[in-house]
């Protein structure tokens, strides 16, 4: 690496900065191999077995992991939840079953996964309200415009109430 430097001087060239430029020397990286990935922890859906759930099943106080749409939500039994969507097939009232679940754990012991198997669990929910946000106007303006456009939000909330979280 000496040899190189000696035989190739760097040209300095000094701008309103106070740090000199060097332009000479042009280093080329190597080609490095890419690291090797190990599987140490998967994320797919591994099902556990029976006896995995025993500790669940005596547990008094479980917690879930649920997703409705694209929104994730942590419940325990006795929430009350606030989804910003009109679902249009439920009614006031009505029970809705969750089977898009990632993780039902107690306070000592979890089981978690991708998509937890639907058959190993069972968390209910019943519809309370189906209500709208309170009403928003904002006001768009463009630059070097003197048009001014308000845009006016309502949109919808459906609230649902955790009834029952049960491991099976």
């Amino acid at each position: 690496m000496k040899n190189l430097l000696a035989l190739v001087r760097p040209t300095v060239r000094s701008f309103s900065t106070a740090k000199p430029m060097m332009n000479a020397i042009k280093i080329t990286p190597r080609a490095v191999e890419p690291a090797k990935v190990h599987d140490i922890v998967s994320f797919k859906a591994k099902y556990a077995q029976a006896s995995d759930r025993t500790p669940l099943k005596e547990a008094r106080e479980l917690y879930a992991r649920i997703h409705i749409h694209n929104w994730t939500m942590l419940v325990t039994e006795g929430d009350i939840i606030k989804i910003p969507a009109n679902m249009k097939d439920v009614k006031i009232g009505d029970t809705l079953k969750f089977d898009q679940v990632s993780e039902i754990g107690s306070r000592n012991h979890t089981l978690s996964g991708e998509r937890i198997d639907p058959s190993q669990f069972s968390i209910k929910g019943v519809v309370l309200e189906k209500t709208r946000v309170k009403r928003s106007v904002t006001e768009k303006t463009r630059r070097r415009r003197r048009h001014v456009r308000n845009v006016v939000a309502n949109n919808s909330l459906t609230v649902i109430r955790i009834s029952q979280i049960q491991v099976a």
